[in-house]
């Protein structure tokens, strides 16, 4: 009688067994989901990230170049930027305003580096009663003609020291 008890339920035990199958095997698959949604998400959100960072590695404050976050503004711009948490998107904003205000500031820098050796010219010729004022001040060289280089400007050689 147990034994027939047993042999007819079974089919019962075998359904239960294969419910509890099925509801982690739907769990497994549903996390797996997720976990390819979130690699998904980072390599599309952080790797344009990097690449700006690894972009603007070299690009130091004392020099002309300017900051480039291109990629971030991108990403600020997408749906992804809702994906990333308070404090992450806090950061994003910060390092954009950052990047606004130190780019003005490169943007300004060769006026202000001019009017700084104007200035120090202008006491030094003083100093010796001199008349003259110096306007202008231009990259040259030792016969003063005037060098128009590309890749420096009065700001880059006064922070450089190589103002002679």
């Amino acid at each position: 009688m147990l034994k027939e008890t047993i042999i007819d339920n079974i089919p019962n035990i075998l359904s239960v067994i294969a419910i509890i199958c099925g509801v982690i095997s739907i769990k497994i698959a549903r996390d797996s989901l997720t976990f390819s949604q979130r690699s998904m998400l980072i390599k599309d959100s952080y790797e344009p990230i990097l690449n700006d960072i690894k972009n603007n590695r070299e690009n130091k404050l004392d020099s002309s170049l300017k900051f480039e976050f291109e990629n971030l503004r991108k990403i600020k711009k997408s749906y992804l930027y809702l994906a990333f948490e308070d404090n992450d998107r806090e950061n994003i904003n910060s390092i954009l305003e950052a990047e606004k205000k130190v780019n003005e500031f490169k943007r300004k820098a060769n006026s202000y580096a001019e009017s700084a050796i104007n200035r120090v010219l202008n006491k030094e010729l003083l100093k010796r009663g001199s008349e003259e004022i110096v306007v202008s001040t231009n990259i040259g060289n030792n016969q003063g003609h005037t060098l128009y280089k590309l890749d420096k400007n009065l700001y880059d050689i006064l922070m450089n020291n190589e103002l002679s």
